[in-house]
């Protein structure tokens, strides 16, 4: 994994204030073809330090209804096919996660578990601890700093539907990262939180 030109060494005494769970498209051996790795962004007093782990999704959480979704995408019939297939896949997802648990349940308890550390107002170098630690716990193997962004590098900040989007910009590198949350209240609330936080630090 590659690391920027700013030294994390020189960023981990900041205080963290704000924190991204979001996913960012890769194409190549990490998600076996292409795929969403998951990262948590770190707003801290003077950058935001990405954190990219080994948590790798074909798309994007929530993942509510997916396997019914896709099941009824490939339904070769017409409309009342697509609904069974539909119906049919949608119990079968639904028992499966009474039996082993829902994701986003798992999710939500990770939210919970790194959120609460904003609290004791964490630096870069404690925060990266605590989100290996919440995560580990998942299953989750690797947590690693891959790239240290200034605030000036926010390139584009958009919010569409139940994604937003964050596109950074360091040289001639771009990276974008998507954030993706029914709660269309909470994501517009997300939004303004990075847009009073960059205009604040970038100047």
């Amino acid at each position: 994994m590659s690391i920027s030109p700013i030294d994390v060494r020189d960023v981990e005494n900041e205080v963290v204030r704000l924190v991204v769970d979001c996913w960012r498209y890769n194409f190549g051996l990490k998600t076996l073809g292409g795929g969403y790795v998951r990262h948590v962004l770190a707003f801290a007093e003077r950058h935001i330090v990405d954190l990219e782990t080994s948590h790798v999704e074909n798309t994007p959480p929530p993942w509510h209804g997916g396997l019914a979704r896709w099941a009824a995408s490939t339904a070769s019939g017409g409309p009342l096919d697509w609904l069974a297939t539909l119906v049919f896949w949608g119990a079968v997802e639904w028992g499966v996660r009474g039996l082993l648990g829902s994701p986003e349940d798992e999710l939500g308890r990770e939210y919970e578990a790194i959120g609460s550390s904003l609290q004791a107002r964490p630096t870069v170098g404690r925060f990266t601890e605590i989100v290996r630690e919440a995560l580990r716990k998942s299953g989750v193997r690797k947590v690693e700093v891959s790239w240290v962004y200034g605030y000036g590098d926010l390139l584009s900040l958009g919010r569409r539907g139940s994604r937003l989007t964050l596109e950074f910009r360091r040289g001639r590198k771009r990276r974008r990262y998507e954030v993706v949350h029914e709660d269309q209240d909470a994501l517009a609330r997300l939004e303004d939180a990075i847009r009073v936080l960059t205009a604040r630090e970038a100047h």
